[in-house]
């Protein structure tokens, strides 16, 4: 089990960033959650297999078509056994 939290910089709001997140953390089978900061950044917490996490950090470089990242920052976190991945 890998946990990590996230921080997502650059034109990810108003680009479907947080929808598309979860989208593909289902995808993975990920669990955790993302949300909108009121800075303009988006921040994660995601945990699951290793290879599945680091698939979703992978993804989160990017990002949806629409958005414009600019820089990941990853913290390696407790896993705390959410169940699920929601937007909040």
């Amino acid at each position: 089990m890998k946990a990590v939290s996230l921080r997502i910089e650059g034109e990810v709001q108003g680009v479907g960033f947080r929808f598309s997140a979860r989208r593909e953390a289902i995808r993975l089978g990920v669990s955790g959650w993302v949300k909108n900061e009121d800075d303009g950044s988006v921040t994660a917490f995601a945990e699951g297999e290793a290879a599945a996490v680091d698939a979703f950090i992978r993804w989160c470089e990017s990002g949806p078509r629409d958005g414009q990242v600019e820089r990941v920052h990853v913290v390696a976190a407790p896993a705390i056994g959410i169940p699920g991945f929601s937007i909040k």
